[in-house]
């Protein structure tokens, strides 16, 4: 129902109360979902929450968002993980 009507945070909501072993699959599923309909900064936060930020950096490489990725990277990997993006 929450699917549906695109109500995520709801649905992650209730996955989260009673379904607790399928969240990261139901972060990742839905980050993979909002990267195909072109809405790359809900991907995003999906892929931070479901523990793969490395996803989200390579969201944004493949988009050609080169500071958005470096920033991501920054912001969950560290210096070290920025730089690599940066050299990239």
């Amino acid at each position: 129902m929450y699917k549906q009507a695109k109500q995520y945070d709801s649905m992650v909501r209730l996955v989260a109360q009673y379904r607790r072993q399928l969240l990261q699959s139901t972060h990742e599923h839905l980050a993979k979902q909002l990267e195909g309909e072109g809405d790359l900064r809900a991907a995003e936060r999906h892929y931070v929450e479901g523990g793969q930020w490395d996803e989200a950096v390579r969201m944004y490489r493949k988009a050609d968002d080169w500071a958005e990725a470096r920033r991501v990277a920054r912001m969950h990997g560290g210096a070290d993980a920025a730089d690599q993006v940066a050299f990239a």
